[in-house]
């Protein structure tokens, strides 16, 4: 019953939230990814790719750690 009396900005932060986590398992989905692709091209003796791949998963690294810092914060002010 008290469902009505919801505050109309808090589904907007639902949303925001529901994007973020997507975000989170897009940026998990491309590290695993990345990871797959490092050791086939070890394997296969592709240096300037597994080099790119280690590059790519450090910034996929960065963003994810980025977001969940931000996730955080934004979780600590909702508390509040």
């Amino acid at each position: 019953m008290h469902e009505s009396l919801q505050i109309p900005g808090n589904d907007i932060l639902k949303i925001y939230m529901i994007k973020k986590i997507l975000l989170n398992v897009t940026y998990n989905l491309a590290i695993l990814l990345f990871i797959f692709f490092l050791i086939w091209s070890i394997r296969h003796e592709r240096y300037l790719l597994s080099a790119a791949s280690v590059f790519m998963i450090v910034v996929v690294v960065f963003l994810k750690v980025r977001l969940v810092k931000e996730v955080k914060t934004l979780a600590k002010k909702g508390s509040s």
